[in-house]
């Protein structure tokens, strides 16, 4: 009966640590401006990067291999894929935070499991930390929303044109970056 207790134990303590352990959820090219027509919706909140350095926020109306369309300020604003260095969408993940919070909860599960059994009671409110970790990390990340990237283009490969003006000299300075 021991050696039962403690294989439950043991496997209960790798499912939590597991549970807690950051995960690389994106299985996508982040590179890859085609794949954006498959992990945006319409309506996606965005927030598109351009070239020059400028944030545009809004609400995604359309996205196609050339262009990003979003509902700026209630006018529809086209950002050719040309100039777009970066897409960040906004998200709310409370799933990550349920998980994360319930696997929290385990540990303090199986200490009152096995606290309510040997004092011959029962065991059915050793469930409440799971439950109760998962309601706080609903919440927390409810209250975080942040911008997860999508989108960047790859910064190793550049071509830069600067104009080159001065008393002896006009002209055009081309730099490529690979």
């Amino acid at each position: 009966m021991r050696s039962h207790s403690n294989s439950m134990m043991a496997a209960v303590l790798g499912l939590w640590v597991a549970s807690i352990a950051p995960a690389d959820a994106q299985a996508q090219d982040r590179n890859d401006f085609s794949q954006l027509q498959t992990t945006l919706k319409q309506n996606d909140k965005l927030t598109v990067t351009t070239e020059s350095g400028m944030k545009i926020k809004g609400k995604m109306i359309e996205v196609s291999p050339a262009q990003i369309v979003l509902n700026s300020n209630g006018a529809p604003q086209q950002i050719p894929a040309s100039r777009i260095l970066k897409v960040q969408r906004k998200r709310n993940g409370v799933l990550l935070g349920a998980l994360i919070g319930a696997g929290a909860g385990i540990l303090p599960a199986v200490a009152i499991s096995s606290y309510t059994n040997n004092e011959g009671g029962s065991s059915a409110w050793a469930a409440m930390p799971i439950g109760v970790g998962a309601a706080v990390g609903v919440g927390i990340d409810a209250l975080l929303s942040k911008n997860r990237t999508v989108y960047q283009r790859n910064a190793n490969q550049r071509v830069t044109l600067t104009p080159v003006v001065d008393r002896d000299r006009r002209g055009i300075r081309l730099a490529l970056q690979f």
